[in-house]
């Protein structure tokens, strides 16, 4: 008989409401950084008194025991078996999957240890070179979009900047015309005429399952140089192994697809759309750095051009 060993049963080192906390934050628009700093603030602690730096809550927001899963592995012969549903989930499937989504779309830059200047911090891309642009204070006084100044194919881009005077309002033009897609979305889900949820989800498992028949297809190519003396032993083996850990996380990406998929309901769909109205009205009034954070939960980026004194903006919102 196997004996396995228990990898992880229930949430370790800290408490259910707080791990739920971290995950709901990091869906707000929180950054792991500004998370731990938060927590510090409040006094909480792991349960071995320790503070929640930014790779402790990087690394629980990885643990899938707060979905309801148990790992088991055996002490014999080192297989791993994972059981789901074996007890309450902190957080469901679907806002770990949102949490992932976030971390994987964040680039470096976007873990601050500064404060927000502006709510369209981090947002606004040149359109000639597609950089990120800077908002910075200008003379200490004001809020302004820097030149763009970014090299592309040796040439230094000429995008003029401009002062947030004139591209907030333009903006939140933009996001209050959202009020009125959004509640029309929210009817069609109520009637039970649309579930765009559901429709992304679907889109997302194609992709994820024409990335997994391609890496089976270059694993089956990697075993076939092997075959034919093109490659040495070592180097195959080093490769497959790679290989196979990347078509493991992406059967595990594929049945998280399946599972959230299953469980797509139009309740969740209604709340996920009243949160958003909830977010966008008045936002114009809300602390700075509450602005950028919704903004970054409703706007993927912001396209921007001066040309002659004249501003363009394409605003590019994620649903």
């Amino acid at each position: 008989m196997c004996s396995f060993t228990t990898l992880q049963l229930e949430p370790d080192e800290i408490e259910a409401p707080v791990a739920r906390r971290i995950f709901m934050e990091v869906i707000e628009g929180y950054s792991t950084t500004e998370i731990s700093l938060r927590l510090h603030r409040d006094g909480i602690k792991t349960r071995k008194g320790k503070n929640f730096h930014p790779s402790t809550i990087s690394s629980l927001l990885e643990r899938r025991t707060y979905i309801g899963e148990t790992n088991f592995k055996s002490s014999k012969f080192g297989e791993e078996i994972t059981l789901k549903d074996t007890h309450e989930g902190i957080v469901t499937l679907e806002e770990y999957l949102q949490v992932r989504e976030i971390l994987a779309n964040k680039q470096k830059f976007n873990t601050r240890t500064h404060a927000v200047t502006s709510p369209l911090d981090k947002l606004i891309y040149c359109k000639k070179c597609r950089r990120l642009m800077q908002v910075n204070l200008a003379k200490g006084k004001y809020i302004h979009l820097q030149k763009c100044n970014a090299y592309k194919y040796g040439e230094r881009c000429d995008n003029s900047g401009c002062s947030l005077n004139h591209l907030l309002p333009l903006v939140y033009s933009e996001v209050k015309k959202r009020i009125n897609v959004i509640r029309e979305k929210l009817e069609k889900v109520k009637a039970g005429s649309g579930n765009e949820r559901l429709e992304r989800l679907e889109k997302e498992l194609k992709g994820v399952t024409k990335q997994l028949k391609n890496k089976e297809s270059e694993k089956d190519d990697l075993l076939n140089f092997l075959l034919r003396k093109v490659i040495p032993e070592t180097v195959y083996a080093k490769k497959n192994k790679e290989i196979e850990e990347e078509i493991k996380q992406l059967q595990q990406r594929a049945n998280d697809k399946l599972e959230a998929i299953a469980n797509s309901n139009v309740q969740n769909d209604v709340e996920h759309l009243k949160g958003l109205l909830q977010h966008i009205v008045n936002i114009e009034l809300k602390p700075v750095d509450e602005q950028n954070r919704i903004l970054k939960k409703i706007i993927d980026k912001i396209i921007y051009e001066r040309e002659d004194g004249n501003i363009s903006l394409d605003i590019q919102f994620k649903e």
